[in-house]
């Protein structure tokens, strides 16, 4: 008998995301509404439907044919310090692969009481990604100033990574 299933459920889901409206706050709450009612359906990890090679081949065809804008994680780290050979973790950061036609991926990982933000560009497709990194590090910014007794972000920079694949 097999226990419950270990590591990483690998799913995809798309959300739309609004552009309109000036009220960061607003827009917040429509992404995490629609995302919430996404992550209520069920679906499949990828990673329990594709096993053999000709099916990895036969979803990475599919994957190319989809027109992906941006791919993205959060993942949820550990809470308490992690240690290396007797050292102690100071930062992690999250690196997405970029495969078939994504040209864009954003991670977010928490850990030890830190968040960091990742962020891959295909350096043909965004060749200008610091206008992106800008615009995101301000938007978090007017999100935090826009919070109840949220500290300005601006006086504590957060870590934000930046790979043009150079």
């Amino acid at each position: 008998m097999r226990g419950p299933q270990q590591g990483n459920a690998i799913a995809q889901m798309a959300v739309p995301l609004p552009l309109g409206g000036s009220d960061p706050g607003d827009r917040l709450r429509q992404i995490a509404a629609e995302t919430a009612e996404r992550k209520a359906r069920p679906r499949t990890s990828l990673g329990t439907l594709f096993h053999g090679r000709i099916a990895r081949r036969l979803m990475l065809k599919a994957v190319i044919r989809q027109r992906v804008n941006v791919t993205s994680a959060s993942i949820a780290g550990p809470t308490a310090p992690l240690y290396l050979a007797g050292a102690r973790v100071l930062e992690v950061f999250p690196v997405l692969p970029l495969i078939a036609n994504e040209p864009l991926g954003v991670g977010a990982l928490s850990y030890a009481g830190t968040f960091t933000i990742g962020v891959v560009a295909d350096r043909d497709a965004y060749p200008d990604i610091d206008v992106f990194a800008t615009s995101m590090r301000e938007e978090l910014n007017e999100l935090a100033s826009a919070a109840e007794g949220a500290d300005d972000v601006r006086s504590s920079p957060m870590p934000l990574v930046i790979s043009d694949g150079r």
